[in-house]
């Protein structure tokens, strides 16, 4: 049973809705525990793209420096730093695709299941056909109508 349980999770988006009615019935709370996955994941990029914004200002500030091993070596590592940075705001941006849109979660699904684009995609295909499918066909039916009248 506990399997079970384990294998049917929530849709980020169904997980993000009940938050949010949550909130509305009990009203706004300051605690760090009542954060949503999606709010702490935008937190993480917002985060990590300040850092981007504020390490290129040093690194512009440098620039303006007369060259020398000391400020080439900075500039190096503040370089290093920026890419860093972006890609973990990128990673926070690929994290939070599926609670922004429920289209998103196929895109995320690769990296979650192991398995490349075009399988996933051949999976959603199956899945849409086999729901189309199981649906029944709908058959309208017009009575035929016989002319009555007295003509001979």
């Amino acid at each position: 049973m506990y399997g079970a349980a384990r294998l049917h999770r929530p849709e980020p988006v169904v997980i993000e809705r009940r938050i949010t009615v949550a909130r509305i019935i009990n009203g706004p709370s300051d605690n760090i525990e009542d954060l949503t996955p999606r709010e702490v994941l935008l937190l993480g990029m917002h985060h990590h793209m300040g850092a981007v914004r504020d390490l290129k200002l040093m690194l512009e500030h440098i620039s303006e420096q007369p060259v020398s091993e000391d400020t080439t070596a900075k500039c190096n590592a503040l370089d290093a730093e920026i890419e860093r940075a972006l890609d973990k705001a990128g990673e926070f941006a690929f994290k939070a695709a599926p609670f922004i849109h429920a289209k998103y979660t196929a895109i995320s699904a690769p990296a979650v299941i192991g398995q490349n684009p075009v399988s996933v995609l051949e999976l959603l295909v199956n899945e849409i056909d086999e729901i189309e499918r199981s649906r029944p066909i709908p058959i309208e039916h017009k009575p035929q109508t016989t002319k009555t009248g007295g003509s001979t």
